[in-house]
């Protein structure tokens, strides 16, 4: 495998990693929505719907960061793919995401 396959492969795993992570974020999402509605504020932190967001929302943030190295694997070798802004951006808006949640202004 010669360096450029290399680089189109790690862009290619970036994008992908990136396109699960706002996939895992919208499951983590529906999940604590359907726990909000069901049980309301309380149903967050007392239920195994809120431990499933929360484990998602994780989730979503591993590949987040994972789609973000790679991404930067490719950048610093020269891969202008498109895909690899995505990868880049997520990262930052989930960690982002973690603390406006974590500091209470959202729930």
């Amino acid at each position: 495998m010669n360096a450029l396959e290399h680089t189109s492969t790690t862009s290619k795993w970036a994008t992908g990693a990136a396109i699960a992570a706002v996939v895992a974020l919208a499951i983590s999402a529906l999940i604590a929505a359907m726990a909000m509605w069901v049980g309301g504020q309380g149903a967050m932190t007392r239920s195994w719907e809120g431990a499933a967001a929360a484990a998602a929302f994780f989730v979503a943030v591993g590949l987040s960061l994972c789609g973000f190295a790679a991404a930067l694997n490719a950048k610093l070798s020269h891969n202008s793919d498109r895909g690899l802004w995505l990868a880049m951006a997520v990262f930052p808006v989930m960690v982002a995401v973690l603390v406006v949640v974590e500091t209470g202004v959202i729930l």
